[in-house]
């Protein structure tokens, strides 16, 4: 049989009570803090799921701004081809109302520089920029896409380089630009050489304005499929955003489920915490005020 000394009894008595205001302490420390893992002991196991949780978290916003970058781009691609469309769309009309045999040179004269205009605002919006990169060039480390005179300076379509790219998962990157000549037509026969050939006609060609208008309904129809491949593109970068940020949010209630606690129930455990502090607390009190006096009687 053990013997139990006075002595003994009183410091698992303390053990007992400073175990007591340590778990009572953790709790109040839960509770403000609304985590049930404040530091790594608090939880081994849940801090390494924790730590993996956010990791993939980190990784899922990686991808969502880099996709979200790439709609951007995608959008402004949008933008300015819908632009191009309606100059095209004005050029062409210009040329139905020259066709017209009541028409005389110095109106055809009017149409044809009203024609260099729509170039030259056509050529502006082929050189639109994303922050210092212009929108048409490929990977091509030029200034413009395009020069004064409509030559593509740009990263040649179906060449290396001719791609730009947004990583958008971990398997999966998704195109985002198109080349100048994939969304103007191909050197020579280009937007900005019909609209060229489209004024010379105005001016000193009538015949050859039927072969303008064929031009300009080419270049409509370029355009216009460019402009579908961009939809296409956007549709699927939505499609990605929107997954993403349906894992970021499978991935965030994990990482609750891990970290954060049950504000009620941890409430309610620190007043069961304090009373039965309060009933061992009132119990030590109890035995502590024995003395030898109290044995030798």
């Amino acid at each position: 049989m053990t013997r139990v000394t006075e002595r003994g009894a009183n410091r698992v008595m303390l053990d007992n009570l400073q175990a007591s205001l340590q778990k009572m302490s953790r709790l109040q420390e839960q509770v403000a803090s609304g985590r049930q893992i404040n530091k790594p002991s608090d939880s081994p196991d849940g801090t390494v799921n924790a730590l993996r949780y956010r990791d993939d978290l980190r990784r899922i916003d990686q991808y969502k701004a880099s996709a979200q970058d790439g709609l951007d781009w995608l959008n402004i691609t949008d933008t300015t081809l819908q632009k191009g469309l309606e100059a095209v769309g004005r050029a062409r009309t210009l040329v139905i109302q020259a066709r017209n045999s009541t028409v005389d040179a110095g109106s055809r004269e009017g149409m044809a520089k009203e024609v260099e205009a729509l170039r030259d605002s056509l050529l502006a919006l082929a050189n639109t920029k994303v922050g210092d990169r212009p929108l048409f060039a490929g990977t091509a480390d030029v200034a413009f896409a395009y020069n004064g005179a409509g030559v593509y300076q740009g990263t040649p379509p179906g060449t290396a380089g001719d791609r730009i790219d947004r990583q958008v998962g971990p398997d999966s990157a998704l195109r985002i630009n198109l080349t100048g000549p994939e969304a103007f037509g191909a050197p020579g026969t280009d937007v900005f050489s019909a609209l060229s050939t489209l004024a010379t006609n105005l001016r000193s060609n009538p015949n050859g304005l039927g072969a303008s208008l064929d031009a300009m309904a080419a270049a409509n129809a370029q355009m216009r499929a460019a402009l579908a491949t961009v939809g296409a593109r956007a549709n699927q970068m939505n499609l990605v955003i929107d997954r993403n940020e349906a894992a970021r949010l499978d991935i965030t209630t994990g990482l609750a489920e891990v970290e954060q606690i049950d504000i009620s129930e941890a409430t309610l455990n620190i007043k069961l915490q304090e009373v039965a502090f309060q009933a061992a607390l009132s119990a030590a009190a109890k035995v502590s005020r024995n003395s030898l006096m109290d044995f030798l009687r």
